[in-house]
């Protein structure tokens, strides 16, 4: 079921009381932003991505989507309201687009399974939104006293993203605009024109930050806070050293007068890794993933291998949150890469660089390895679910 998602990012924030935009404001070490992007990044159904900010931060912004894994989107200026900045991201999306999400940047939790079974119920009914129940007695209040109480069981907490036909979307979008009205959400001006709106399971989960306990609580949830239920895998690689191959570790080029045999590039570094976040989340080994008889993984780079793993993992509601790497080899000497092999796992995995270790260790000359023939790689994987 493929669509397009509109993320609506020019709003000011000002109920959060930052110096700055909240979006740009710290989540588990990037920007609140950052998560939304990368979970837009790995929707393997979304075709097309608008990305809508003001002017001045639309730099900031588009560097944000490019560290995300977010490479190919569009860009559109907002406005002075989100219904504006709503109309503005709809006319920047190509002709042809027959599906359309609209999501809130401020909502960094909603899963990837939340946005396809959003996109699946809009292209049956024409227009579909994530709702959540109302756990709470629900007071309608005047004046600083209570005028009635009213029926929860009739009421819902509508969330983002919200799905629609991009042609119903749009003729809704500019009946409210010519009628000179505003709309909290997009399903509004869709209820206004007529349309009927069904709805789907919502995630708790998926909060918008608003306020500074909201930065506090996607923090734990993100961060590895207590709410977390993490789940641990071990991952190994062995590969033998052959001449006139490059040496690739951690999608690093190290010189060296010879490279790992693989069927890929022999990256037994994110091989190792991969195979710790395939072996945390319960899924077969990196072998059954990308089998060695397909000849369209022949010599492709195992960075490659590991966005498809990330975007799998994501898929099916879990995020890296660690990595632990050691290096077995009597060389080359691993020191002098390091520092740039743990800025690249950390970027294959969407890590800050603190997330990610890399040490280095000799075999003593003993065995295969120890006489220079071969190089190991064991990793260790924390995964966080990210979602409920």
């Amino acid at each position: 079921m493929e669509y397009s998602v509109v993320v609506v990012a020019a709003g000011s924030g000002t109920r959060m009381g930052a110096a700055q935009n909240k979006l740009f404001l710290p989540v588990a070490h990037h920007p609140l932003a950052y998560w939304t992007l990368a979970t837009v990044a790995h929707l393997r159904e979304c075709t097309q991505v608008v990305l809508v900010t003001t002017l001045a931060e639309r730099s900031r912004f588009l560097e944000l989507a490019q560290q995300a894994g977010l490479h190919a989107l569009l860009w559109a200026q907002g406005g002075a309201t989100r219904f504006e900045s709503v109309l503005a991201g709809l006319a920047a999306l190509p002709a042809g687009q027959a599906l359309v999400l609209v999501h809130d940047a401020a909502r960094p939790l909603a899963s990837p399974a939340l946005f396809d079974r959003v996109a699946a119920q809009a292209a049956a009914s024409g227009a579909a939104l994530p709702v959540i129940d109302v756990r709470d007695t629900v007071k309608q209040v005047e004046n600083g006293h209570v005028k009635q109480t009213l029926d929860r069981t009739q009421l819902a907490l509508a969330q983002t993203p919200q799905g629609f036909r991009t042609s119903l979307l749009i003729a809704a979008m500019r009946q409210a605009q010519q009628r000179g009205g505003t709309c909290t959400d997009e399903a509004q001006a869709v209820e206004a024109f007529g349309g009927e709106v069904t709805v789907v399971e919502g995630e708790r989960q998926n909060l918008k930050v608003t306020y500074p306990e909201d930065l506090r609580l996607a923090e734990a949830l993100l961060g590895g806070g207590s709410l977390q239920l993490p789940r641990v895998g071990h991952g190994m690689d062995v590969h033998r050293f052959v001449a006139g191959r490059p040496l690739w570790l951690g999608g690093v080029l190290v010189p060296y007068e010879r490279g790992l045999q693989g069927h890929s590039d022999g990256d037994a570094v994110l091989h190792a890794a991969i195979d710790a976040c395939f072996g945390a989340a319960g899924l077969p080994d990196i072998g059954r993933h990308f089998p060695p008889e397909d000849p369209h993984s022949a010599g492709i780079s195992s960075r490659t291998l590991a966005d498809a793993a990330v975007a799998e993992l994501w898929e099916r509601g879990w995020r890296v949150a660690q990595v632990d790497i050691t290096v077995i080899t009597e060389a080359p000497a691993i020191a002098p890469y390091a520092a740039q092999i743990r800025d690249s796992v950390a970027q294959v995995f969407r890590l800050h660089v603190d997330d990610v270790s890399i040490k280095a260790k000799t075999a003593e000359h003993l065995g295969a390895v120890g006489r220079g023939e071969a190089l190991v790689a064991l990793a260790i994987a924390v995964l966080v679910p990210f979602s409920d």
